[in-house]
């Protein structure tokens, strides 16, 4: 008994040890999307493609136009902002590196 808790003990460090530098290597990304009139864009897709390496992240809005992920990989990415199907807005090349990113849309600049 005492051997298997020493054992479930050694695994649950060594789970959090390897895990900790893995995510040291990701970003956050996060940001809220409003159309010409100020509204939040709700249920719309972010799509972060990563131009170095081909990788897609999909993400959707929420009722207060927000999007938030974990986990994403350093680069230059094309993030692409739609609704319905149509194109709403893009921004080509966003750098990421290993911190928190914040890319909002705003439909309404000039």
């Amino acid at each position: 008994m005492k051997r298997n808790l020493i054992f479930i003990t050694l695994f649950a460090f060594l789970s959090v040890l390897l895990t900790v530098p893995a995510l040291a290597q990701t970003a956050t990304v996060k940001g809220i999307c409003k159309d010409a009139e100020g509204n939040p864009i709700t249920d719309a897709q972010v799509v972060w493609h990563n131009n170095d390496n081909g990788r897609t992240l999909n993400l959707k809005t929420n009722k207060k136009g927000e999007y938030f992920s974990l986990g994403i990989e350093p680069g230059k990415y094309t993030v692409t902002l739609s609704k319905d199907g149509k194109e709403l807005d893009k921004v080509n090349n966003y750098p990421v590196s290993s911190d928190e990113k914040n890319l909002d849309f705003d439909l309404n600049r000039a």
